[in-house]
């Protein structure tokens, strides 16, 4: 692998393999609705910094689709991420800036079974 000879670190147990490949040869990244919560919150967070004058905007979002690459499932976000836990729990429910509370829905299939 390329990253590797380069002297990237990765974890091995988070590469993609051969079962996350679906019938149609597209791959699925599995991925927790906590996690894809907690990357909508820092998006937003983002927005807020370089682009403010578009968060009233996100009031109107009905949920925020994932990419179809993306196998979702329920789950509270990566543990490598060091937060508390109850920070973790108001990121993944609503984004809040100034007087604006954004709430964060995942729309889409979530699978009902962990990740495999």
């Amino acid at each position: 692998m390329e990253g590797k000879e380069r002297g990237y670190k990765f974890v091995e147990d988070r590469e993609l393999r051969w079962k996350y490949i679906d019938r149609e040869g597209r791959v699925k990244v599995p991925i927790t609705d906590g996690q894809l919560a907690f990357e909508v919150w820092n998006y937003l967070r983002n927005v807020v910094i370089k682009k403010p004058s578009w968060l009233p905007a996100f009031r109107y979002v009905e949920c925020f689709e994932p990419n179809p690459v993306f196998q979702v499932y329920p789950g509270p976000p990566d543990p490598w991420i060091s937060i508390s836990p109850d920070a973790i729990n108001r990121m993944t429910k609503y984004f809040e800036f100034s007087w604006l509370k954004i709430p964060i829905r995942i729309c889409g299939n979530i699978w009902d079974s962990q990740e495999p």
